[in-house]
């Protein structure tokens, strides 16, 4: 979308870059806005967590270690899924609106930090939700020509580790891997995250989302046709607020080496706790396994129910009806 020709510098490129906190959520989380004078956004991005860490990354940091940081913390794994989307969707939708958009580029291109400050802050709270939020910015004047040059040598780097993908994973049994993983909640019988304590063994399913995900699925034995299997987890670490309300980051050690990490907003969702009477594990060192090859592993036996309690439940039914059919034949005759 094309703004007023006195808006920005024709030849320079305006960089937004920030860092917030929320003390209410526990969240903390990096910003990186591009804006190129000839055609408006040239990228938009960002990440959420609850790691406090993130916020030590202070705005005047040069951009494109901004973008790498937030690259890498996207590639283990340690960030919030959906807060982050729908904060780098609400960014991009000033681009649908050429008042808050002319209103934005007038400010970086002036370097007003205050109403800068003023336009990002409400654009983030409308996601965060916390009036006490923390929002520090920085902007970072660049030559056209160099930016793009940075992101040549950024993408040279890339192709190069795609011609050998994660071959530090395969070489070394001593790197370790965050893969994302989803909980498996037993809202009956399973323990309230609330109540969860680092040792704890819970239930959990990798999330095949990336190819490198399906990789170690396969490595640890957890595919089973078209389905991924459950596998046990200890609990090494506990990000979050206190309280019965407060959204959580739990990681887990899979195998040694290799971590699970997902998030939950709700602390009150109870999660399945590992039973080795009827739950498979996992055995067997297989960090230094070949990526994307299955590898058979001995694994203890998985016990299904031979019902679940939905069958049960209608198979009862069944038989009561049929016993009340019974008697009233019986009574008739």
């Amino acid at each position: 979308m094309d703004y007023d020709d006195n808006s920005i510098s024709e030849k320079n490129m305006f960089i937004v870059k920030g860092r917030f906190k929320s003390p209410e959520n526990n969240i903390y989380g990096l910003l990186l806005i591009v804006l190129n004078p000839d055609s408006g956004y040239e990228s938009i991005n960002a990440i959420v967590s609850t790691y406090s860490e993130i916020f030590n990354n202070e705005p005047h940091t040069p951009w494109n270690k901004i973008e790498e940081i937030i690259t890498n913390l996207k590639w283990k794994g340690t960030y919030n899924v959906n807060m982050t989307g729908s904060i780098i969707d609400q960014l991009k939708s000033i681009s649908d609106d050429k008042s808050t958009g002319q209103l934005l580029y007038d400010n970086v291109y002036n370097y007003d930090y205050d109403n800068l400050e003023i336009t990002l802050f409400d654009i983030l709270n409308r996601i965060v939700h916390d009036k006490k939020l923390v929002l520090e910015t920085g902007i970072q004047e660049i030559n056209t020509e160099e930016y793009q040059n940075t992101k040549a040598g950024k993408n040279e780097s890339a192709v190069e580790e795609q011609e050998t993908p994660d071959e530090g994973e395969e070489k070394s049994s001593d790197d370790s891997v965050i893969l994302i993983v989803k909980p498996i909640l037993a809202p009956v019988k399973g323990k309230p995250l609330f109540d969860l304590k680092v040792g704890d063994r819970v239930m959990i399913k990798i999330d095949p989302v990336s190819e490198r995900a399906n990789s170690f699925i396969d490595i640890l034995g957890l595919r089973d046709y078209d389905q991924i299997l459950p596998a046990p987890a200890r609990v090494v670490d506990i990000k979050g607020g206190s309280g019965k309300n407060a959204p959580s980051e739990i990681l887990t050690e899979i195998q040694p080496g290799i971590y699970g990490k997902f998030y939950e907003e709700e602390s009150q969702v109870k999660l399945r706790m590992f039973d080795p009477a009827v739950d498979r594990t996992v055995s067997g060192a297989v960090a230094g396994g070949q990526k994307g090859k299955k590898v058979q592993r001995p694994v203890e036996s998985y016990n299904e129910p031979a019902f679940s309690r939905g069958t049960l439940i209608m198979l009862i039914l069944f038989l009561i009806i049929m016993a009340l059919f019974a008697f009233i034949l019986f009574i008739n005759w």
